[in-house]
C-alpha cells in the first residue's frame, strides 16, 4: 500500500484554488485618472485630487500657478499650472 501524506495533497489543492482564481482577479477594472472637468462647465470637489496641503496661488495674466507644502520631497515645493482654476498639470518640483 502506497503512503500518501495529507500535507501534501492540501498543499496542491490549495495552488490548484490559486491557479484557478487567477483569471478571475487578472479582469478587475482598475479606476481610471480622476479628472475634474465634467465638460459642461461645472466641476466635481475636490478639484486636485492629491494631498496639496497649505496650497497658494498666483495669478499672473491668464495663468494660474500653485505651489503647496511638501513633506515628502524635502527641500521641493511642486509647481502646478492652470488656465482655469479647474485642470492643474504638475509642471516643476524643485
Amino acid at each position: 500500500m502506497r503512503y500518501r501524506n495529507p500535507t501534501y495533497r492540501n498543499s496542491f489543492l490549495l495552488l490548484m484554488a490559486l491557479l484557478l482564481a487567477v483569471p478571475v482577479f487578472s479582469q478587475v477594472e482598475f479606476s481610471k485618472v480622476r479628472v475634474a472637468d465634467n465638460g459642461d462647465e461645472t466641476c466635481k470637489n475636490p478639484i486636485i485630487h492629491a494631498g496639496y496641503s497649505n496650497p497658494e496661488e498666483v495669478r499672473v495674466g491668464y495663468n494660474n500657478y500653485m505651489t503647496a507644502s511638501s513633506f515628502y520631497c524635502v527641500p521641493g515645493l511642486p509647481i502646478l499650472h492652470s488656465n482655469d482654476l479647474v485642470n492643474w498639470s504638475l509642471i516643476d518640483s524643485k
